[in-house]
C-alpha cells in the first residue's frame, strides 16, 4: 500500500517567520497562495496568533508530519540555528517536496547534506521585499522541475523582482549587490542628509530633499532605460556644480571604493557559506 502523503498543490510551509518571512507571507497570500494553503511554523506564540489573525493561515509551534503535505518548505530561521532545524525537518520530507532557503550563507550543497534531500532552492532576497519592492536572486538544484521553478518565481515576484542564477557562487555574488545593496543606498542617503544639515536645512527638509532626489533619480533611470553613466553626463555641465562634486568624488576614489565594498561583501558571503558548510558536515 502506498503510504505517501498527498501534497497540496501550490502550498507553502514557512519555518520561522520574522520580518522577511512576514513580508513574503503577506505577498504570496495576496498574489499566488490561498491562505488555507499556507502553514507558518514558529515557536513564538504571539507571532503565531498574529499570523493566524492577519493572514487567516494555518499555524503550529513545532515540526511534525503535517509538513509533508506542503509543496514548498521555506526555511527562514537564523543561519546559526539552521543545522538542527534541517536535521529535524529531514525526517518529515517527501522526495518531491521543494525546500527553499532564505537563510544567508546556507548553500544548496549544505542543505542537501543536512537533510539528505536533493530538491532545494537557495534564495537571496532583500529588505525592500517588505513593501513589495524587493530584488531577489535564486538558485535551484538540477532536480527542481520547471513547474516548481515557476512557482518559486511567482512567489518572489509577488515581493518585487527576481533573477535566476546558475550556482551557489552566483548567489554569493548577488548577495554583494542586491542582498547588501539597500544598505549602500542608505549609507549614501545618510551622508547626503548630513551634508544638508550642515548646510543649514532642518531635519525634515533635509530628509525631503534627499529622499525626493533619490526617488526621482531612480524612477528616471527606470523609465528612460538609459545607462546611469549617460544619465549622469546629462546632469553634468562642464565647470558647473555637479562637475565639482563628481570631481571631488573621483579624486577621493569613491567609485573604486564602492566596487571594493561590493567585493568585500561577496568575499564575506563566500566565507560564511564555507563556515556553515564545514559546521554542517561535522555535525
Amino acid at each position: 500500500m502506498d503510504t505517501t502523503t498527498a501534497i497540496i498543490p501550490r502550498s507553502v510551509c514557512m519555518i520561522g517567520c520574522g520580518n522577511m518571512g512576514g513580508a513574503i507571507a503577506h505577498a504570496i497570500v495576496k498574489n499566488c497562495v490561498e491562505p488555507q494553503n499556507l502553514l507558518i511554523v514558529d515557536i513564538d506564540e504571539q507571532k503565531r496568533r498574529h499570523w493566524e489573525t492577519t493572514l487567516h493561515c494555518q499555524v503550529q509551534a513545532r515540526l511534525d508530519s503535517n509538513l509533508s503535505r506542503y509543496q514548498v518548505i521555506m526555511l527562514q530561521v537564523k543561519p546559526q540555528m539552521s543545522v538542527p532545524v534541517m536535521q529535524e525537518l529531514s525526517q518529515y520530507l517527501q522526495p518531491n517536496q521543494v525546500v527553499a532557503s532564505v537563510m544567508a550563507g546556507i548553500q544548496n550543497k549544505t542543505m542537501q547534506h543536512c537533510m539528505q534531500h536533493q530538491r532545494v532552492v537557495r534564495i537571496m532576497p532583500n529588505t525592500p521585499a517588505q513593501i513589495g519592492e524587493g530584488m531577489s536572486a535564486f538558485y535551484c538544484a538540477d532536480c527542481v522541475t520547471t513547474e516548481e521553478k515557476d512557482f518559486i518565481r511567482q512567489m518572489l515576484e509577488a515581493c518585487g523582482s527576481c533573477i535566476e542564477v546558475d550556482s551557489d557562487e552566483r548567489v554569493d555574488r548577488a548577495t554583494g549587490i542586491c542582498g547588501s545593496g539597500p544598505a549602500y543606498v542608505f549609507y549614501f542617503a545618510e551622508h547626503m542628509c548630513k551634508a544638508a544639515l550642515k548646510l543649514g536645512f532642518n531635519p525634515e527638509d533635509a530628509r525631503q530633499l534627499v529622499l525626493g532626489t533619490l526617488r526621482g533619480a531612480v524612477h528616471l533611470w527606470e523609465n528612460q532605460d538609459i545607462e546611469p553613466e549617460i544619465l549622469k553626463q546629462r546632469v553634468t555641465s562642464k565647470g558647473g556644480t555637479t562637475a565639482a562634486a563628481l570631481g571631488h568624488f573621483e579624486q577621493s576614489l569613491v567609485g573604486p571604493s564602492i566596487q571594493g565594498g561590493v567585493d568585500a561583501a561577496v568575499h564575506r558571503a563566500g566565507e560564511l557559506a564555507a563556515e556553515f558548510h564545514e559546521r554542517a558536515i561535522n555535525c
